[in-house]
């Protein structure tokens, strides 16, 4: 957001969350140009291009070998799809809001099962640690709920000592 503010775009509550790529600097004279001041959406096509151009750069899939050849060994953005699905399925989140969050249609259903955006958010706020690549997330979740147990152990065993002494002086 730094960056696109710097190149001189408003960041508000409503700028895109991901946008279109402009040329920050001008080859010829080493300085800041662009429209970042004229921001457009990202595009699911240029983001399946970028993804491509991101496979053929680590080599890992380049243009088809044969010409009559017309489609690669693997889809190069569907395994985002799947990976998303599974994640989503052993978090427990709903199917028909995985669905939604996918884009996909829900059939007949569709018409009965609108669940409102914080409805969406809180249930797929239970599969982030699913999501998360990395483990610096769930360690912070990990951290947190340790801290709360261990507050709930002190306090038991402050009760514990308590009644144990209260125990003491009725034996006397």
């Amino acid at each position: 957001m730094d960056f696109r503010r710097l190149h001189g775009e408003d960041v508000n509550g409503k700028s895109w969350l991901i946008r279109d790529i402009w040329q920050k600097t001008d080859k010829a004279h080493g300085h800041r140009i662009g429209l970042a001041k004229y921001p457009k959406r990202l595009t699911s096509s240029a983001i399946k291009n970028l993804i491509y151009e991101a496979w053929k750069v680590q080599g890992i899939r380049g243009k088809l070998s044969n010409p009559e050849k017309k489609r690669h060994e693997f889809k190069s953005t569907h395994g985002f799809r799947k990976y998303f699905e599974a994640k989503c399925q052993k978090a427990k989140m709903n199917h028909n809001n995985i669905k939604l969050l996918m884009d996909h249609s829900l059939g007949e259903s569709q018409n009965y099962h609108r669940p409102t955006e914080e409805e969406l958010l809180e249930d797929y706020l239970n599969a982030i640690d699913q999501l998360t690549i990395q483990e610096e997330n769930r360690l912070k979740r990990k951290v947190e709920k340790l801290e709360i147990e261990k507050s709930r152990m002190d306090t038991m065993s402050s009760q514990i000592a308590e009644l144990q002494r209260a125990v003491q002086i009725d034996a006397i």
